[in-house]
């Protein structure tokens, strides 16, 4: 009876993500806007290194990076991400924002 759970737990859902993934993320998030980045660093560095070609995870990552003045970090995560195939608007403005702190 459990078989659809364990199922649903390991395997990628429509968006790619499993369930797993799906609640650290949020769980990640809900730690970003009640002002604990720090306690979703580590969550959201897992996420990022795990499936890398999910953006949200890697946008969140340099959210919680710059959230906690790691500017070095979020400076080699978004060089990392112009090095890959897409650009989005987002990505400019991190820069911008780098280059005046």
């Amino acid at each position: 009876p459990f078989e659809f759970f364990q199922k649903q737990a390991t395997e990628p859902a429509r968006g790619g993500a499993t369930l797993r993934e799906r609640r650290q993320f949020r769980l990640a998030w809900v730690y970003m806007t009640t002002g604990r980045p720090a306690a979703a660093r580590s969550l959201l560095e897992e996420l990022a290194a795990a499936a890398p070609e999910e953006v949200r995870y890697t946008q969140a990552l340099l959210q919680c990076y710059l959230s906690l003045s790691e500017l070095a970090e979020a400076g080699r995560l978004l060089e990392f991400l112009f090095r890959g195939p897409e650009r989005f608007a987002w990505m400019y403005l991190y820069r911008g924002i780098l280059r005046t702190a």
